[in-house]
């Protein structure tokens, strides 16, 4: 953007020194010793006409700068909201994704899948970051910053995954001991009216 206003000033510049130099070259063609009133307005009038054109030059020029520079703005506005729409909605996926509080039983194969689903995509950031993230500073720190969470959220996810593993095998052993237990008080009553 700056580089385009720079360009613009520098047209207006060049522009203007035309327009001097026609101007002065306009005034020093002029002979108003020979007395002829119309022959010198008509040699002011086609000596203008180079001095209006290099002062086009440097509106025009001005003006491309002026508005590439808005044009690119604009550009740069809309494609930083979109870059933090984007992380917004894969933040909100990745939240629904590793939603642990849920009433739904989730199955391991689909954790598994998950979880698998989500190395792809870090690799794959890491990938093209590597490749093809150099042409913007900017967004190759954003691309492997987000690669990094992602890892990180990948490792969370397995630790936690294992966890909810150990929890249900021990819900699993508690409902197995319970149901012994059941069964020998069962047992009990069963022989105790029996002897009754």
């Amino acid at each position: 953007m700056g580089l385009l206003v720079f360009l613009g000033l520098l047209g207006t510049l060049w522009g203007l020194l035309n327009t001097i130099a026609s101007i002065r070259e306009t005034i020093e063609a002029l002979d108003p010793g020979t007395g002829d009133a119309a022959a010198v307005l008509d040699a002011l009038k086609q000596g203008l006409s180079a001095p209006l054109a290099g002062m086009g030059t440097a509106f025009s020029s001005s003006l491309f700068g002026l508005s590439g520079s808005l044009v690119l703005g604009f550009l740069d506005l809309q494609a930083g909201r979109a870059q933090t729409r984007f992380y917004t909605e894969l933040e909100n996926w990745l939240s629904s994704v590793t939603d642990l509080s849920s009433d739904i039983v989730v199955s391991d194969t689909s954790k598994a899948e998950s979880s698998e689903d989500i190395r792809l995509l870090s690799e794959r950031l890491r990938s093209l970051q590597e490749n093809g993230g150099g042409s913007n500073p900017r967004v190759a720190t954003a691309m492997a910053n987000l690669a990094d969470g992602i890892s990180g959220l990948v490792k969370n996810m397995r630790s936690e995954q294992q966890i909810m593993r150990d929890w249900v095998e021990a819900q699993s052993d508690e409902q197995k001991a319970m149901r012994n237990t059941l069964e020998k008080i069962a047992d009990a009553l069963k022989k105790q009216q029996g002897v009754h």
